[in-house]
């Protein structure tokens, strides 16, 4: 849907997290969920990359995946300053919380 997508090459497995879980970031250039919040820009300014995290685990034999940007990145603008690791350490965090809060059915008993 977006060109020149790309997942970033530090995906991280979790294993304290939702019994194991991949990380994953992925940057799409022009692809924010926040761009009708993001400032005014020139004529002359590109669109903003928007940086996406996902959790990917199974859980009663589910797979199940959790997504999130990172909206600062594109409405911050010029005032965005964290690097790369910081975003990722954010990103992680948050994708963690997301999961804390799930609440999973019990599997039905085995036959």
């Amino acid at each position: 849907m977006f060109p020149e997508t790309h997942a970033e090459e530090d995906a991280r497995f979790l294993g304290n997290e939702m019994d194991g879980a991949l990380v994953t970031f992925v940057l799409i250039p022009g692809g924010s969920m926040f761009a009708g919040k993001r400032p005014i820009l020139l004529p002359s300014s590109k669109p903003p990359v928007a940086k996406r995290g996902n959790m990917i685990f199974v859980k009663n034999g589910f797979t199940f995946v959790i997504s999130t940007e990172l909206a600062e990145r594109v409405i911050e603008g010029t005032q965005y300053d964290r690097t790369p690791a910081q975003e990722d350490a954010l990103l992680r965090g948050r994708l963690a919380a997301i999961a804390a809060k799930i609440q999973f059915t019990k599997p039905p008993a085995a036959p």
